[in-house]
């Protein structure tokens, strides 16, 4: 399903750690049917050895179909949020899931930006927000109350949107979710989650 390659001594496991932590919350992936094989290369100069293994397989009968599609991908940015997810790509099959149970504390009350932050570390996939100055500011100055634990990303972004100014919107892509300040509706692959 997917060719990766890691380097140095500790990669592979924060390379797996990281692969196991994008998984875990998708839907219609069973993360107990996910296994790996792993191959150490001491020298090999002559040529990439990802490349060359990823258009071996992709003339086989089982070619690496999760290459190329989301997973194991950094962040994208922001220009790849107007562009579709392909179908059959991980992003498409798999999308992430944001009403699972999650636990994000930050006390009794924070601000957006500190709540988003709590919340980009408790979930496996990306929560990118707006980082203009005055975004900024409109996320240090809204104030979120706690919010019952277990809860989910869903309610996270519900409540972070409900303390913002008017103009915010979250919403959720196939493999991240992102908050700005706009109303947009036309984000292929996206449900909106809240505005404010």
């Amino acid at each position: 399903m997917y060719v990766g390659k890691t380097d140095g001594n500790a990669g592979l496991r924060r390379r797996l750690s990281r692969h196991a932590w994008t998984i875990k919350s998708r839907h219609s992936l069973d993360v107990a049917e996910v296994a790996f094989k792993a191959v150490r290369v001491l020298v090999f100069s002559a040529m990439d050895l990802e490349t060359a293994l990823i258009a071996y397989y992709r003339t086989s009968q089982q070619p690496p179909t999760w290459n190329g599609s989301g997973f194991g991908n950094n962040d994208p940015g922001r220009e790849r949020d107007t562009t579709a997810v392909r179908a059959d790509g991980f992003d498409g099959v798999f999308p992430i899931n944001i009403d699972g149970e999650i636990l994000v504390d930050w006390g009794s009350e924070a601000s957006a930006l500190h709540v988003l932050t709590v919340l980009n570390a408790s979930v496996p996939y990306r929560v990118r927000h707006q980082r203009t100055l005055e975004a900024r500011a409109h996320l240090q100055a809204a104030l979120v109350k706690r919010l019952t634990q277990p809860t989910t990303a869903r309610s996270v972004i519900e409540a972070v949107c409900a303390a913002l100014p008017a103009g915010w919107q979250g919403t959720r892509l196939a493999g991240r979710i992102i908050l700005y300040r706009e109303i947009k509706n036309d984000y292929p692959s996206a449900e909106v989650i809240a505005r404010s």
